[in-house]
């Protein structure tokens, strides 16, 4: 009998007032691709479109910023 290992990917989030705003976002941008968006917040802040396609992609560049300047820059991209 083989031994099962399993990976659980999360964003780790400091506690810290200041992290917050860019820990949330990236976290509702996982949430789309792991397909329980609207469990977490059945109202979308990501983006104003219903598109699915849209909001995909707008999840995806949320979740490759790394820094404070860059997510600023995507989150007030929303058009």
């Amino acid at each position: 009998m083989m031994n099962a290992t399993t990976t659980i990917r999360v964003l780790p989030f400091s506690g810290k007032e200041k992290d917050w705003r860019m820990w949330s976002r990236k976290f509702l941008a996982a949430s789309v691709a792991k397909g329980y968006r609207e469990a977490v917040d059945p109202i979308d802040p990501l983006t104003d479109a219903n598109d699915d396609e849209n909001r995909k992609a707008y999840s995806d560049l949320m979740l490759s910023m790394i820094d404070e300047t860059i997510f600023g820059i995507i989150d007030e991209a929303k058009t």
